[in-house]
């Protein structure tokens, strides 16, 4: 139950101006020159079930709501509740705890809708943060929540305008339909006690159709916000130094206040002024040790640079240059600003100039939470990204000018490189020719001087070469005797050569006719040989007889005798066929 706002003192901060950053709930002590808005806005919503309050970007909504709206609607007894809508089932509602210190941490403002009093951020289904609102309308003790839905345009960006994956606009659908029965509940559930304020860029209120159709009043309850004028100027920048005296060390003087007044409303339009640029000016001269010389010298334009610059060189120096190409794909040739998706910034960039991928995420990402100077928006699962204000365009398009201006002066040392270097190598080129043409002429001058010389020798060379030929022709005809010879004796020698084989044919068959008579010769003395040994036999069996047979004793004998002659005959012949076979050839 929260029946009072109980909340610790608000201390004053301890720097004066906010630059280009939104005031917060703990920056309302020194949040001036628009009470007249809150006081209307708290008005309307005291009035009136829901109030619209919008717009153009950069016109100080955020500033009025943490800084004016919320402590002024606590004073009345409301309990305030900041939210955002996304296009998730389930946890359509973001709870965005306001943070009372200058941290943007714990301790927190009380919540009708946390368990977890640290917790800084909650998701709800529109269903259970029916059942809360409906839970604490049944004790009239707690205060009545005053919920304000900042950023409401995302219930066209994230659920309409963004790119999805398939399957993903059914959930997209059925979330924003039950969005909007919620606020239509709200808004005519006359039991419920509830204030909506439903906070978004202007450009976006013909784009809430759905939601007007069903509560055809809402668009009568509404403030339209815009500049503050230029009369408002010295409360803006004297009021923290006269509100709390010596607090902040040292101020701006009257002086000096009336000087920057001046040249800001000479840079208005419409005599309207830039928050942002009035905020970052007096921050830069607060910051100085002398406001009034720095002023002198730069003026509220170069005030302005030298902040967003500063603000870039925070970033390490290999993301500067990347920052800058960032920065310039967020604002148009005809200088207004762009919304672009990550996916477009990086691809394009990557492709077109070839800086790496990662180094531009990095980039992107310190611009969004480092600088403060690139504000980033997601639509359902895309992230888009867009300059925080209008008056950044100036000083990007000057800073993309700058970074064109150093492309093409590399791109000109570059080619001035490469004509240096081409007029080196034709200096190269036209010593070596005029070396070779002294060479040339020497090699002439020698030539004529030896010249005489020369022909002596060219005399003698073909002298010589006479000679040579001579005898060159005399060696060749010798060549051919001694050719003639070769084959003369080649001829003899195959000649030879078939007599010896045709002698060895002849004698081969001599021995082969020779050894053929010798084995008939050896056949018949073997033979005589066998016709001995018998006759021998038969004498000496005839020896044994009577004396008849002793008649024929001398007639064997002399048989015998002549059988042995026989025998030695043949003998002798074969002894002389052997001996011839072996002295033959």
């Amino acid at each position: 139950m929260i029946s009072a706002t109980v909340v610790a003192p608000v201390v004053v901060p301890k720097v004066p101006f906010r630059g280009i950053e939104p005031f917060r709930f703990v920056d309302q002590r020194i949040f001036f020159a628009r009470n007249e808005e809150t006081q209307k806005l708290l008005r309307l919503a005291t009035l009136y079930r829901g109030v619209l309050f919008y717009g153009d970007s950069g016109s100080g909504k955020s500033s009025v709501i943490n800084a004016g709206l919320i402590p002024a609607a606590m004073e009345e007894g409301f309990a305030p509740e900041r939210l955002r809508v996304q296009p998730r089932r389930g946890e359509e509602i973001i709870l965005e705890r306001i943070s009372t210190t200058v941290e943007g941490k714990a301790p927190y403002l009380p919540s009708f809708f946390v368990d977890n009093d640290d917790a800084a951020r909650v998701l709800l289904s529109t269903e259970s943060f029916m059942d809360r609102i409906v839970a604490i309308n049944r004790d009239p003790q707690n205060q009545t929540p005053f919920l304000i839905f900042d950023q409401f345009e995302e219930f066209v960006t994230l659920f309409e305008e963004a790119p999805r994956k398939e399957g993903e606009l059914e959930e997209a659908v059925e979330a924003q339909e039950s969005i909007l029965r919620m606020l239509v509940s709200l808004m005519r559930d006359a039991r419920l006690r509830v204030k909506l304020l439903l906070v978004f860029r202007e450009d976006y209120l013909a784009k809430l159709s759905k939601l007007f159709v069903l509560c055809p009043d809402l668009p009568d309850h509404y403030l339209r916000i815009t500049a503050p004028d230029v009369s408002s100027l010295p409360d803006i920048i004297r009021g923290p130094f006269e509100k709390f005296p010596g607090h902040f060390g040292k101020e701006l003087s009257r002086g000096l206040t009336d000087n920057l007044t001046k040249a800001i409303k000479e840079r208005s339009e419409g005599n309207r002024i830039n928050l942002s640029e009035v905020q970052i000016a007096c921050l830069k001269l607060w910051q100085s040790d002398d406001p009034n010389l720095l002023f002198k010298e730069k003026g509220v334009q170069g005030l302005l640079e030298d902040y967003l610059s500063d603000s870039l060189k925070q970033l390490p120096g290999d993301l500067q240059d990347a920052a800058v190409a960032l920065l310039s794909r967020m604002v148009t040739p005809s200088g207004t600003r762009n919304i672009v998706s990550e996916y477009d910034l990086i691809s394009q960039i990557n492709e077109d100039e070839g800086l790496p991928e990662d180094k531009l995420k990095a980039a992107l990402q310190a611009l969004v939470q480092d600088t403060k100077l690139v504000r980033r928006e997601r639509r359902y699962e895309t992230y888009f990204y867009d300059i925080v204000s209008e008056f950044l365009v100036p000083w990007i398009m000057g800073k993309k000018a700058e970074r064109l201006a150093e492309a093409s002066r590399r791109e000109l040392e570059a080619a001035e490189g490469v004509k240096r270097r081409r007029a080196y190598r034709l200096t190269i080129v036209s010593l070596v020719i005029a070396i070779a043409i002294g060479l040339t002429a020497l090699w002439s001058y020698r030539n004529k001087t030896v010249s005489a010389l020369a022909q002596d020798e060219v005399k003698h060379a073909n002298l010589l070469r006479a000679e040579a030929e001579s005898a060159a022709s005399g060696a060749k005809g010798e060549a051919m005797e001694a050719e003639k010879a070769r084959l003369d004796a080649v001829t003899r020698q195959q000649l030879a050569d078939q007599n010896l084989k045709q002698s060895t044919e002849n004698n081969l068959l001599a021995m082969q006719a020779k050894e053929k008579e010798l084995q008939t010769v050896k056949a018949r003395a073997e033979k005589a040989e066998q016709d001995l040994q018998k006759v021998s036999t038969e004498l000496t069996k005839a020896l044994k007889g009577k004396s008849d047979v002793e008649k024929d004793r001398d007639f064997h004998r002399d048989g015998k005798n002549k059988a042995e002659q026989e025998a030695l005959d043949w003998r002798r012949k074969y002894n002389l066929a052997l001996r011839r076979q072996q002295t033959t050839p």
